[in-house]
């Protein structure tokens, strides 16, 4: 959330009345954790019912953000009673409007109701939607086979495309995780030339801050941390 005073937001809630549903959604991201200013106290008091309502009113207008965000109420009963199927229902329409977002978290309902097809699929449509980037996900479905066949060649491919990271899509956790399974992959000589070296180094990349536990571990058994 952007910093503000009571006077913006004043501004914000008077154009969300006026109908623009891009200040709704604003406001709503506002109601929704509340805002606490150091210097004028409480601008915003959080109040998830009418954050709910807020997404609602932008989602009627068609607006594509408004739409995911109503969803995402809907399945965690946020402001609102929760309804799955409705959820649903709601992120499908998102998804037609082109929201990778949307996708990816129809791709996590799917996965907690254990039908792993269809999350793999949304989370490959999430992957390929502009703006997005769900190779971390995608990349461990396909090394244990959830939703798809085990495939750890196209797996790797989604590992080395984290690992880069070049558009920063990625978290630093899915970075490191993303190394820690190159190291794997390279340890292995299933799908890549089993190298001890690229194993070696990857294993470091995961553990660069000297906090990941199971990369510490593999480097403690190559030989390259004193134990």
């Amino acid at each position: 959330l952007n910093m503000i005073d009571k006077k913006s937001w004043k501004v914000i809630l008077d154009m969300a009345k006026a109908g623009d549903p891009t200040a709704m959604v604003e406001a709503g991201d506002y109601f929704a954790d509340g805002y606490e200013d150091t210097t004028e106290g409480i601008i915003v008091k959080q109040d998830e019912k009418k954050a709910f309502k807020m997404y609602y009113n932008a989602a009627a207008l068609m607006d594509t953000e408004g739409i995911s965000r109503m969803a995402l109420c809907l399945s965690e009963g946020i402001g609102c009673k929760q309804d799955i199927e409705g959820a649903i229902v709601v992120y499908k329409q998102a998804l037609e409007m082109g929201d990778s977002i949307a996708a990816y978290n129809l791709g996590t309902i799917y996965r907690d109701q254990g039908k792993y097809k269809k999350a793999f699929k949304h989370y490959k449509v999430a992957m390929q939607l502009d703006h997005a980037d769900y190779s971390f996900k995608v990349g461990l479905c396909y090394y244990y086979g959830i939703g798809t066949d085990v495939n750890k060649e196209k797996a790797l491919k989604h590992f080395k495309k984290v690992a880069k990271d070049k558009n920063k899509f990625h978290t630093p956790y899915e970075i490191d995780e993303s190394n820690l399974y190159l190291g794997f992959i390279y340890l292995e000589g299933e799908v890549a030339k089993r190298s001890l070296k690229k194993a070696k180094k990857y294993f470091e990349r995961a553990n660069e801050v000297n906090e990941h536990e199971t990369a510490r571990e593999m480097l403690l058994l190559l030989g390259e941390l004193d134990g």
